[in-house]
């Protein structure tokens, strides 16, 4: 009998993350191995020769390609501490402690 592995319903084991930014929600996009390698490639031609306004834009593109329904002024027009919590916010693993428990806001309790 042969081995059966079925990638359609192999779940994630990543919990969805949505962010709240100007009353509207925005879902992370999992990241797919063509992002990952697309990622690191626009990390890597940067090199170690940033200049600070080129990082921050560097930071706003990524954040764009993981919330893709964010627009690119509504991420210029947040103070410093939002960003970086956004990268944070992220990362795997890392928890938001800012917002609480996590529990879904269109579920209510239930």
């Amino acid at each position: 009998m042969p081995t059966f592995l079925d990638l359609d319903n192999l779940p994630t084991g990543a919990a969805e993350r949505v962010l709240k930014l100007n009353g509207r929600e925005h879902t992370l996009k999992p990241m797919s191995v063509a992002d990952f390698i697309e990622n690191t490639r626009m990390i890597q031609a940067q090199g170690n020769t940033l200049e600070l306004a080129q990082e921050f834009e560097l930071m706003i593109t990524l954040i764009q390609r993981g919330f893709p329904t964010i627009a690119k002024d509504e991420l210029m027009g947040l103070t410093l501490p939002q960003l970086n919590r956004i990268l944070d916010f992220t990362q795997p693993g890392e928890a938001d402690e800012s917002a609480g428990p996590r529990k879904n806001p269109r579920t209510r309790g239930k």
